[in-house]
């Protein structure tokens, strides 16, 4: 594994799973706190791995310090971030009163305990110290494809997560960017889905996607560079431009002329809700679920999106 760097991300329950939280002699812990874990298979050294909470979405959680032994509260605060150093083991739970959580196979690796993060990105990067918010500002999010960002010569990846009342919704996410490769396991999860998401190694990621690219100048800071160059910090997405506004992809003209030949397709997900399962009907966690058809006679290449059933149902629960 060391060859192909991965960093494995395990959360400890999700959906319906509980993850009830050890037992730290320091601090009073919520039970339904879920354990996230971080198996480091990159080689690096913990000290070099780091993680943040960014973008101004409020964390509320804990983990042991590695030095102290203590348990101090997780912040989202500008400027903190967290060495997987820092990070100790979360231990095992006493299987006579809870056998969800953390498995003895990782009592050791780092962890963190989160109560609540709405809709938030954890962020991790390789280096010497977490990403740099020269603003301190609470909003800041690093700029993938800004030669003036003060992280952009720095290997960093995110991925996304809301947690809440024991139950959790995750995704890896390299729709900006292909930098680290991430895995995400959730583990005590009997009523999860698609629990298992596995990316291949970080060669294989960024040199696909370098590849479908109509410039190498999608690789930055240098051009053309790939891993193990240690130059090498991302590929960016078809999104974004560089340079002088220079377009390193294909358009979609192709991709649009093909659908638009009357065809349809699904678009469906997990919409994961910013007001809680209980909150107003249109920002409440749901599905979507549609029938999206193009319409290859008007010449503008309408799309007409259909409502199929379960789309707007809290059907999610039985996933």
């Amino acid at each position: 594994m060391n060859k192909n760097p991965l960093l494995k991300i395990l959360l400890a329950a999700v959906l319906a799973a509980c993850g009830a939280a050890p037992a730290l002699a320091q601090q009073s812990v919520n039970p339904l706190a879920v354990p996230i874990l971080f198996d480091n298979q990159t080689g690096l050294d913990p000290s070099q791995i780091h993680i943040q909470f960014l973008g101004g979405y409020p964390v509320s959680g804990s983990y042991k310090n590695s030095a102290t032994g203590g348990t101090p509260i997780l912040s989202a605060d500008p400027g903190v971030s967290y060495s997987l150093a820092q990070l100790q083991g979360l231990g095992t739970f006493n299987a006579t009163t809870n056998t969800k959580g953390v498995t003895p196979n990782y009592a050791s690796t780092p962890g963190i305990l989160v109560d609540n993060l709405n809709s938030g990105r954890i962020y991790l990067n390789f280096g010497t110290q977490g990403l740099a918010n020269p603003a301190m500002a609470a909003g800041y999010t690093p700029e993938p494809y800004s030669a003036v960002d003060p992280n952009y010569p720095t290997r960093w990846q995110y991925f996304e997560a809301t947690i809440k009342n024991g139950q959790v919704w995750a995704d890896l996410s390299y729709i900006d960017f292909t930098s680290i490769s991430f895995g995400l396991n959730a583990t005590n999860a009997p009523n999860g889905g698609n629990t298992n998401q596995t990316s291949a190694n970080a060669s294989t990621l960024v040199n696909a996607t370098l590849q479908s690219a109509t410039s190498n100048s999608a690789s930055l800071p240098v051009a053309g560079a790939v891993l193990p160059n240690p130059q090498f910090a991302r590929v960016i997405s078809p999104q974004y431009t560089v340079g002088n506004n220079q377009t390193v992809y294909g358009d979609f003209t192709h991709y649009l002329t093909s659908l638009n030949n009357n065809n349809s397709t699904i678009i469906s997900g997990l919409f994961a809700g910013v007001g809680g399962e209980l909150g107003a009907p249109t920002t409440q966690a749901q599905i979507y679920d549609y029938t999206a058809s193009f319409n290859a006679t008007d010449g503008n290449g309408t799309v007409t999106l259909t409502a199929n059933p379960n789309s707007g149902t809290d059907q999610y629960k039985n996933i």
